[in-house]
């Protein structure tokens, strides 16, 4: 029987439309806030600061997201995941207004937005098995991807011109209103979504139990060690991406807006692509492969100061980066038991995010040293030992038949 698609289901359509005003929320912002950092005379490697805060609190408080998914009300988590969204990027304007905003503020809400979206994942990851079974996961992460890619497509182009026509304080004004439609569709979640947890276990055993599997299971141990090592260098490049458009590239804030866009542009053709390739290659070769030509993408980059061909070459390294990166979580939610999704989910995603961070800061600290076209072009070199490693690792690793145990 073919698992139903995430869109046809009632919950997985309210749940992908209030995940897509968030990240065109999100993809705004996320070009506001680092720019405002840079027209405050900060550099990349304040920018990569946010970008960090961003994306920290996953090694903070993943863990106890994932026990509150699959024990709590997720559709209550997400709706107060894009509450407390809306309310901290409110404290940039309210701040504009009394001229008291700073770098260490604007990091502090990115820390806060960070942690809010860290406890909306936690109840994706969870409500997502139950919706679609665990032979439809691969087909609803490429959903979740061109949905997130969908927001982010429009978010920094529209939030582009705005910045340019208004400020971006201004802009992330009207963003924090954005999350209000969000809410209001995650309200009317139904029971579906909800935990079924083992009642047998506490939330210990239970945290012990996901831990076990993704330190014990082979594959996810291996692919967790590569998709660390992969992330180390995405997030360098997620550290640095508007400080390139903003400084080598010296474009303004909407023809910023519209080149980063051509980044998410691309994860539109993930849901379509990922699961044929996924059948035809494997995790493991599909990982090596596109890790390889993404190397390649993101060296010419680094050489190129022509704005336009700079678009075109975001367009193919936003494909392989967002196929990339889901290939990494439908690996893990396949393979792990149904009652554990948001703990294995939000924990590999954690150890992950660790790499992502840190290559982040490790980016930022270095371009300000070395220049950002240096930092892109050691981390192209990189990408090809990390394509390398996981040759050794990962290669053979076959996916979990369909239908597998429920329980590992």
């Amino acid at each position: 029987m073919t698992a139903p698609r995430l869109r046809d289901t009632r919950d997985g359509s309210i749940m992908l439309a209030a995940e897509g005003v968030q990240s065109a929320a999100g993809g705004v912002a996320g070009v506001a806030i680092p720019w405002l950092v840079l027209e405050h005379g900060g550099g990349p490697g304040s920018a990569a600061v946010i970008f960090a805060a961003t994306i920290g609190p996953y090694a903070l408080i993943g863990i106890p997201a994932a026990m509150a998914a699959d024990h709590a009300s997720r559709r209550t988590m997400l709706v107060a995941s894009y509450a407390l969204q809306a309310l901290a990027l409110a404290v940039i304007p309210i701040a504009a207004v009394l001229d008291a905003v700073t770098t260490p503020l604007l990091v502090a809400v990115a820390l806060a937005v960070g942690c809010a979206r860290v406890v909306g994942d936690a109840a994706i990851f969870g409500a997502v098995p139950t919706l679609v079974g665990r032979d439809g996961i691969v087909r609803a992460t490429g959903a979740l991807t061109t949905t997130w890619s969908a927001g982010f497509l429009a978010g920094p182009a529209f939030g582009g011109a705005v910045i340019a026509a208004v400020g971006p304080t201004p802009t992330l004004a009207a963003v924090a209103c954005c999350y209000a439609i969000s809410i209001a569709l995650a309200r009317q979640l139904s029971e579906a979504v909800e935990a079924r947890p083992d009642a047998t276990a506490s939330p210990l055993e239970r945290v012990q139990h996901g831990l076990r599997f993704l330190l014990r299971d082979r594959v996810m141990r291996r692919f967790t060690a590569v998709g660390l090592l992969w992330n180390l260098l995405v997030g360098a490049f997620g550290g640095l991406a508007v400080a390139f458009v903003h400084g080598p590239l010296a474009l303004t804030a909407g023809a910023a807006g519209l080149t980063l866009a051509c980044y998410g542009a691309a994860g539109l053709l993930v849901p379509f692509a990922l699961p044929r390739l996924d059948r035809h290659f494997g995790d493991g070769p599909l990982f090596v492969l596109l890790c390889t030509v993404s190397a390649a993408v993101l060296f010419a980059l680094a050489h190129t100061r022509v704005p336009v061909v700079a678009a075109l070459l975001l367009l193919p390294l936003g494909f392989l980066n967002m196929t990339l990166g889901s290939i990494l979580p439908a690996a893990r939610q396949r393979r792990a038991p149904m009652d554990l999704q948001s703990l294995v989910g939000t924990t590999g995603r954690m150890l992950n995010i660790w790499g992502y961070a840190g290559g982040a800061l490790a980016a930022g600290r270095l371009a300000d040293l070395r220049g950002i076209p240096s930092t892109f072009t050691l981390c192209a070199v990189l990408l090809v030992v990390v394509a390398a490693v996981a040759r050794l690792l990962v290669w053979r690793l076959a996916p979990p038949a369909a239908g597998a145990s429920d329980r590992s």
